[in-house]
């Protein structure tokens, strides 16, 4: 299996006057379009995602969509995983992706929770990486075994891909 973390674009910043509460803080006009971009450059790369899951939050859940509509046609293919929320254990996230099975999975949440999901997925203890926002980092990985690290891209290197 192959999972493929994605990090939330860019939402509405927290000083803001307008900012709503932590779970709604949605993504920026400029957020959506680079996340679109983005996601284009993982098209480029041949991503076609078995599964897309997200964190419940608005702006993981807004991302996720753009992904899946990119990727899958289906902007609606969003499954919502709680494990994916960054104060959950990132370990019951990965036992949960080890149990999707074959093809690659589309997991999109949050810093530093999915730096720490990429390193236990690759068997050490403390995170090596630092996903920007959409940012994106693929794992080849057998259930239970650690996994190898294909490729990160930062999101400007994404949006170059998407724009070939």
């Amino acid at each position: 299996m192959e999972l493929l973390l994605l990090r939330h674009g860019i939402a509405i910043d927290r000083d803001d006057p307008d900012c709503p509460p932590e779970e709604q803080r949605q993504l920026t006009a400029e957020g959506e379009r680079r996340t679109r971009d983005c996601a284009l450059g993982l098209r480029a790369l041949g991503v076609e995602p078995a599964g897309v899951y997200a964190s419940p939050l608005l702006r993981a859940l807004q991302t996720a969509s753009i992904a899946a509509d990119v990727l899958c046609g289906d902007p609606r293919a969003v499954k919502e995983w709680p494990e994916l929320a960054y104060w959950v254990d990132p370990e019951l996230a990965l036992a949960k992706a080890d149990a999707l099975g074959p093809g690659l999975h589309v997991l999109v949440g949050h810093r530093p929770h999915l730096d720490l999901l990429l390193a236990a997925a690759v068997g050490v203890d403390e995170p090596f990486t630092v996903l920007k926002k959409s940012g994106a980092a693929l794992v080849a990985r057998s259930r239970g075994h650690a996994g190898e690290l294909r490729w990160l891209f930062a999101p400007s290197q994404l949006r170059q891909l998407g724009r070939r």
